[in-house]
């Protein structure tokens, strides 16, 4: 979760595979896939209240189990 140390990132993903191997499942890895969008200049009303681009990046992870 957002805001989260590297040790509660450690425990919830532990836990997560704890869960899963309970119910017959395998980890198999941690995956993550970043998307960067890009929203282009806005020259404002008569070049007044511009705004310049600007970009966001994204990161999703996906624990990936195989039975």
């Amino acid at each position: 979760m957002r805001g989260q140390g590297a040790a509660e990132a450690a425990d919830q993903l532990s836990q997560m595979i704890n869960h899963y191997a309970a119910q017959g499942l395998e980890y198999v890895r941690l995956e993550s896939v970043s998307t960067i969008v890009t929203t282009p200049p806005n020259a404002g009303c008569f070049g007044f209240g511009g705004t310049p681009a600007s970009s966001i990046e994204t990161v999703l992870y996906m624990v990936v189990f195989k039975s």
